[in-house]
């Protein structure tokens, strides 16, 4: 009798791991694991996680990333869009740098609002331009509420 309790019991808690493991596994799957290999590792996950916020002082982002901000340092290491958004290549931008398009599309909206908001501090940035060229790379269902 006890062994056939100890089986049920054994049982049980392995499928309240599997259901677990199920029910925590919710939130949108675009993994997009950039192996772009000219710079350091750049995992970025594009979980959609709601809640977190800006530091204070800055304008409050609805979509974040789940990591602390220290996981889009690489992405912002990588100067390439930030060099065309300088000169102002919006429009043509896929012609110009493929690389940084294909990181824009795999990027978080998180790390995009960051890169572009803190790394280019020029006040005369025309942002509806760095939407639109954000948006001819292909970037889906990117939510800009940090501009």
């Amino acid at each position: 009798m006890k062994s056939i309790i100890v089986t049920a019991l054994l049982l049980a808690l392995c499928l309240s791991f599997v259901v677990t493991a199920y029910a925590g596994d919710d939130h949108d799957h675009e993994h997009n694991h950039d192996h772009d290999h000219d710079h350091e590792h750049n995992h970025d996950h594009d979980h959609d996680h709601r809640g977190r916020h800006w530091p204070p002082g800055t304008q409050h982002a609805t979509v974040t990333d789940d990591h602390d901000d220290h996981h889009c340092d690489n992405w912002n290491k990588y100067d390439g869009c930030l060099r065309y958004v300088k000169k102002g290549y919006y429009g043509d931008f896929p012609r110009y740098d493929s690389r940084c398009c294909k990181r824009i599309r795999d990027s978080s909206d998180y790390c995009l609002c960051r890169f572009f908001k803190y790394h280019n501090k020029n006040d005369d940035v025309d942002w509806d331009r760095i939407k639109r060229m954000i948006k001819s790379c292909g970037k889906k269902r990117a939510r800009f509420d940090c501009w």
